[in-house]
């Protein structure tokens, strides 16, 4: 297993993101493998190096669930993070985006029928598959009651995007 280090320029200039915009408290969306991965040792060694702490929520699925959206946008809240990263496929994405955008909206009633209010919570997007091009659209999907939802806002879309081909490398050949 190859460690990368901070010292890569994709990793660099992601900490130099972080500390513009005066990050404290990342709220992390990933899947558990993302552990072995060059992003995963970059989160681990975040808070030693810049002070800044991940909350990790990895408790959702592929074709994850609105429930799973709405209990990640409570530890969102409760955790006082100020931004949410995707790191992961689609799910990871699509759970994140709703996090974005249930962020401010009344939990207790179904967010898929709430008006978006103001208010933007930035969103980091490092995609560890290729094609699902999640990181580039407002588009998000969930499944509510067994039923596929496309959540659609322009807020959905990710503020910045790290894209760092050594993520693909563990991919199998198919993708």
């Amino acid at each position: 297993m190859q460690l990368y280090l901070p010292s890569d320029s994709h990793y660099r200039a992601l900490d130099q993101y972080l500390t513009a915009g005066k990050v404290r408290r990342i709220f992390l969306v990933c899947g558990k493998s993302l552990r072995r991965l060059p992003a995963g040792a970059y989160f681990d060694g975040l808070e030693a190096r810049l002070g800044v702490q991940v909350v990790t929520f990895s408790h959702f699925s592929p074709n994850p669930s609105y429930e799973s959206a709405v209990e990640a946008a409570a530890l969102f809240r409760e955790t006082g993070c100020d931004l949410i990263a995707a790191a992961g496929g689609g799910s990871a994405m699509d759970v994140a985006k709703c996090v974005k955008r249930f962020a401010n909206m009344d939990l207790t009633q179904n967010c898929l029928a709430q008006d978006v209010p103001p208010g933007n919570v930035p969103l980091l997007a490092i995609p560890t598959t290729a094609g699902t091009g999640s990181e580039a659209t407002r588009f998000a999907v969930i499944y509510h009651r067994g039923v596929k939802q496309s959540v659609a806002h322009i807020g959905c879309l990710p503020d910045a995007v790290l894209l760092d081909p050594r993520l693909l490398e563990t991919l199998p050949d198919y993708h």
